[in-house]
């Protein structure tokens, strides 16, 4: 390979020589980067070669460049994921600086300039002598965490909704999304550095076992947990069902560890709980919008009291979203046919749409109180957004999240998917509740609520900086032995019901009991007027904000 670059080298003068054409000499900087790609090709890296990990990183600039809401700056994009890669490898020993479109690499007595355009395929180009730079001057450095920290760079200059779902956390979603999966039934999290049962789901293999709230697992078929990451401790809880499992448990009363033996179900996760409490007020909570969520929502309302209903409570409290398909068939159940639900406005003109019932709802002319909070956010805002501006529900709690962004899954070619932010949506009246939520038509405060989100925000908050390094590989491989966990989550917090020990929801019952009608003037006026005998309900003075028509 050498020796035929010399001979056509040698050619290429002797021809220039004999048509009398000056030889101009190239830029520095060109000519660094020239000499870099020679030296590779040398080692025997052709420029058709693509590394499995370099491919991801053009493929993940391409789908952004294409497919982001907002037009991106190609050469911002790039200069993040050379920046990312840079640091990835340890900012110390690799730098990236850049000087208006060029980045300048340095890695001890050896650079290398890279000059960027508006042009992708250069930039991808770019891109790759980036990576070989860093590959060959940080061999150490796994090809995985470069290929991360270029995504991270590239993440960085979006919004914080944009993310990276590596293999394994893209099938953990998935799982989520269908609603069933192979396991024990039980809802578990990092809480100060070790593996803490927050619930056993109730029917399940765990609860029969009689696994408790707050247990601790140690060891999961005799592996120690403190050794694993979430990840890997979620993946060995799962399996086949009719597979076993044996867990060494420890809790605080008992004397010592002890052993669980289980065998694995199909565990069916219920984002959706219903119960009729008294005097026919139906009440159906949302955890989250999954596959077939608008189906459940209407049958566990059938199953209620039907047509004597005297008022139905939506509780989408601490929901924070899910499928945009399942808000809009969870909305449709209230209102009538060609009413308008969300519109979605992206920068391709063709993917923009507006979304309007096709039949009227069963539940049109119930009375509906809908119950948010600081956590309710994306698909439940949908909801709530709709039937605040149609004036088919009193939104009643704390204003909610305020993420008015449609995120849409894009698998990428080595079984990971990119979660890109392609559109913003819009409530009926127009208005983009992104950064702002939705102001309930009577604010209520919360004092337990209050606190969990404002810490949850505040972790959202800290999404939207700027990535640290190579963030994807840290949360994925931060062992449970180092993790604090999130203080947000409340250890044995069973999804009960019960009015007489939550105010909000006491509040809408008897707002329903004495309302006539689903006006959302009549139930806002009823509501109001029951506030004042709140007794040790820690609640606000009454804010409407109720949208003018």
């Amino acid at each position: 390979m050498l020796r035929r670059i010399r001979i056509l080298t040698s050619l290429f003068l002797f021809l220039l020589l004999l048509s009398g054409t000056p030889i101009s000499p190239r830029p520095a900087e060109g000519g660094r980067l020239v000499g870099f790609q020679l030296e590779l090709n040398e080692q025997g890296q052709t420029g058709e070669e693509r590394e499995r990990e370099l491919q991801l990183d053009q493929e993940v600039m391409g789908q952004v460049l294409n497919n982001y809401v907002l037009a991106i700056d190609p050469v911002r994009l790039a200069v993040g994921a050379i920046e990312g890669m840079s640091s990835a490898a340890g900012g110390e020993r690799i730098t990236a600086e850049r000087q208006g479109d060029t980045v300048t690499m340095q890695a001890g007595n050896e650079s290398v300039v890279l000059p960027l355009t508006r042009d992708e395929k250069i930039n991808r180009e770019r891109l790759a002598v980036a990576y070989r730079f860093i590959r060959k001057n940080a061999p150490n450095v796994p090809a995985q965490e470069l290929a991360y920290g270029a995504i991270d760079g590239m993440l960085a200059q979006l919004d914080p909704h944009s993310s990276f779902m590596p293999p394994e956390m893209y099938r953990e979603m998935q799982l989520e999304t269908q609603g069933n999966f192979g396991g024990v039934g039980i809802q578990v999290a990092v809480k100060d550095r070790q593996l803490t049962v927050v619930t056993p789901i109730a029917g399940t293999p765990a609860d029969r076992a009689g696994l408790q709230p707050g247990d601790r697992l140690a060891k999961i078929d005799g592996a120690p947990v403190q050794e694993m990451t979430l990840m890997e401790a979620v993946k060995r809880l799962r399996g086949a069902a009719g597979s076993n499992v044996t867990l060494t448990i420890l809790r605080q009363d008992s004397p010592g560890p002890f052993q669980v033996a289980l065998t694995r179900e199909i565990i069916a996760l219920k984002p959706i709980k219903s119960i009729e409490l008294e005097h026919a007020v139906a009440y159906v909570k949302i955890n989250g919008f999954s596959e077939q969520s608008g189906r459940d929502v209407q049958q566990a309302v059938k199953g209620l009291s039907g047509k004597r209903m005297q008022g139905l409570i939506l509780d989408l409290r601490g929901n924070h979203g899910g499928l945009f398909n399942e808000s809009i068939r969870v909305a449709e159940l209230f209102l009538n046919t060609g009413q308008p639900i969300v519109s979605t406005v992206a920068r391709a003109k063709n993917q923009s749409a507006e979304f309007k019932t096709t039949h009227s709802g069963p539940l049109l002319k119930v009375p509906v109180v809908v119950l948010v909070d600081g956590g309710s956010a994306s698909a439940s805002e949908i909801v709530a957004g709709a039937l605040q501006d149609l004036k088919r529900a009193l939104i009643v709690g704390r204003k909610t999240y305020g993420k008015g962004s449609v995120q849409t899954i894009i698998p990428l070619s080595d079984g990971s998917a990119l979660r890109l932010t392609t559109a913003k949506y819009f409530t009926p009246l127009r208005r983009s509740i992104d950064g702002e939520g939705i102001h309930p038509d009577l604010v209520v405060r919360d004092q337990a609520e209050e606190r969990s989100s404002a810490k949850s925000n505040g972790q959202e908050s800290a999404q939207g900086k700027k990535r640290q390094r190579s963030l994807v590989n840290q949360e994925r491989q931060r062992k449970i032995a180092d993790d604090d966990g999130d203080p947000s989550v409340v250890i044995g917090r069973r999804d009960t019901v019960d009015p007489s020990k939550d105010p909000l929801l006491d509040l809408a019952w008897r707002t329903l009991l004495v309302a006539q009608g689903p006006e959302v003037d009549k139930l806002l006026s009823t509501a109001r007027a029951l506030l004042p005998v709140e007794r040790g309900a820690a609640l606000d003075s009454p804010v409407g904000s109720s949208v003018s028509q």
